[in-house]
């Protein structure tokens, strides 16, 4: 049966024309606005009471321990680890700079004459290292034509010490502490013994560590584990890491791994006393009425279709659940992990409530999982649920990155039903970028013109494969078990032998032994650089190293390799 519904609206109507009325939205039945407030809900609650105070308290252990690779097998030996020393990120991907830097030869050698200057050598002395560490000229021509590089050398051959020879001189029978003699054939001043000390410092620290063993040819990433040194062990491994700032969404908790040599002290207890803040963001919808929200950020502009899952979430958030959430600020060290023991709010009439966290107020099946450590199933069976553990770990919030000295681009050529390594830049001479392709057009003017020989008189032509640039090496499919491929980086030797080879770190010595996952190497492709970094650590230290990243390439490629063509050979002249 039909029926007809009305109700009453109350509308605003301005009669003046200006805006200065309405804006100041004045009000002159105070029990019309009770009436609004009572309307929106504004007068319903719960509770009275508001959170003035929280105390905490929480155990806390701190990172002392590293590994490269996987715990219990890795490459290398548990090594002891200060977090306050330098940021993880630096011993993590730290690596020697390569033999041939020119530049930080130079740089090595005048910062040397400097040390000897500040401890007061004499003139003669820095004139006679200088005869003694001059650099020179390489012997061996390099295999990639470098012209920044012979420049250089044509420019200061005998007029400045070479860094890297000094320092390979000291450490015959110095070590990197300054501890042991002089080598034989310096000159005598009582200065040398405290500049060479200071020298090897300073070349530890730049070009002096080992090579990173972290790195994972196989997958082209970092794995790595660290594990706390004060009370229980705890392991964290992190896999997959393919460089850059580290972050606790790195770390997985690994059950049963021990790489800690022997117990360590308790774990420290640490108990706050603070007053709780309301959670803030711009735009957020103001808790009381008549009161204007930052016009910055309209929440209520989103448009969001039925499987816009994230935006509803975040929607729903912001407008409904958004004054809801609470910080209590506790300040902790950096590299530790810590464990809330207990949370006891008071409110504003006294009545003291203990806060559970919320795995355990959902039963351990809940879905939030925010800062909260996840355990490695890849490993060992873990545990169910998720870890308790807040990670704070010494890790970089900014720092600074250089352009890649050294880049390889992967990509797959389903044509060729192959992949391909591309060396686009190796570390030139002066410690930047060369590029492998205007170096490969250097060679190709430098080198003697060959006539071609006289084209026979037949119409067609066979070619038993076309050229391929230098720069280019094929990577082949590996069958390395019953459902597994991996590619191997191989050499083309089409040309007269010797064949190419790579000439950078990257792939540089690997022919026949560098494999990588075929899962690895999607139909994206990956693309692998080598940067110089640098930042600023506690108390102001500054650090700098020599790491990787690998991040997605930019699709397919093709080379151009052909087999067995047969052109149209031109017409004699």
């Amino acid at each position: 049966m039909a029926s007809i519904t009305s109700w009453n609206r109350l509308e605003l109507h301005c009669r003046d024309a200006e805006l200065a009325e309405s804006v100041r939205s004045r009000v002159h039945d105070p029990l019309w606005l009770l009436a609004r407030q009572w309307q929106v809900g504004e007068f319903a609650g719960d509770d009275g009471g508001s959170p003035v105070s929280a105390r905490a308290r929480l155990e806390t252990r701190t990172l002392g321990w590293y590994t490269p690779g996987a715990p219990n097998g890795g490459p290398a030996p548990a090594v002891a680890f200060d977090p306050l020393a330098e940021p993880l990120e630096a011993r993590v991907e730290r690596e020697p700079a390569p033999p041939g830097d020119l530049r930080l030869a130079i740089a090595g050698g005048r910062r040397f004459l400097g040390f000897v200057r500040v401890h007061g050598g004499t003139t003669a002395t820095r004139a006679a290292l200088l005869q003694a560490f001059a650099l020179q000229a390489p012997a061996v021509a390099s295999p990639v034509v470098d012209l920044t590089r012979e420049r250089l050398v044509s420019a200061l051959a005998g007029r400045v010490v070479d860094g890297a020879r000094v320092y390979a001189t000291l450490r015959t029978t110095m070590a990197p502490d300054g501890m042991g003699t002089l080598p034989a054939g310096l000159p005598s001043d009582p200065a040398l013994p405290a500049a060479c000390a200071d020298f090897l410092a300073w070349w530890e620290a730049r070009a002096g560590a080992a090579a990173s063993p972290a790195w994972n040819d196989r997958r082209m990433e970092y794995d790595f584990s660290v594990a706390t040194s004060s009370g229980d062990e705890l392991v964290l491994t992190a896999r997959g890491h393919r460089g850059g700032p580290l972050d606790w969404p790195a770390f997985d908790v690994d059950d049963g791994a021990t790489i800690r040599p022997a117990d360590g002290d308790g774990a420290e207890e640490i108990v706050r006393t603070t007053v709780p803040a309301p959670v803030s963001f711009r735009g957020m919808p103001a808790a009381r009425w008549w009161e204007l929200e930052d016009g910055s950020v309209d929440l209520g502009a989103l448009d969001a279709t039925v499987d816009d899952l994230a935006r509803m979430l975040v929607m729903e958030f912001s407008l409904v659940y958004g004054n809801d959430f609470f910080v209590v600020p506790v300040r902790l060290p950096v590299g530790s992990v810590s464990t809330v023991s207990s949370l006891v709010v008071t409110d504003s009439f006294g009545v003291r409530t203990l806060i559970d966290s919320a795995e355990v107020a959902d039963g351990g099946n809940g879905a939030w999982r925010m800062f909260r450590l996840t355990a490695d199933r890849r490993v060992r069976a873990a545990r169910p649920g998720v870890a308790a553990e807040l990670l704070l770990p010494p890790t970089l919030g900014q720092h600074l990155a250089g352009d890649p000295v050294e880049e390889v681009v992967f990509v797959r050529d389903e044509t060729a039903a192959m992949a391909w390594a591309v060396e686009r830049r190796i570390e030139g001479g002066d410690g930047r970028g060369l590029d492998r392709f205007e170096a490969h057009q250097d060679e190709r003017r430098r080198a003697t013109p060959v006539a071609p020989p006289p084209p026979a008189a037949a119409d067609l032509a066979y070619r038993l494969a076309t050229e391929v640039p230098p720069h280019w090496f094929p990577l082949l499919p590996l069958q390395t078990g019953l459902r597994s491929i991996a590619f191997e980086l191989g050499a083309v030797e089409l040309a007269p032998p010797p064949a190419p080879a790579p000439a950078g770190r990257l792939l540089g010595g690997k022919l026949g032994a560098l494999r990588i996952a075929e899962e690895e190497l999607d139909r994206a492709g990956l693309r692998v650089a080598v940067v110089h970094r640098g930042t600023r650590w506690v108390g102001g230290t500054s650090h700098h190293w020599i790491g990787r990243e690998g991040r997605p390439g930019r699709g397919e490629g093709a080379s151009g390799l052909l087999f067995d063509q047969v052109e149209t050979a031109l017409p004699p002249p």
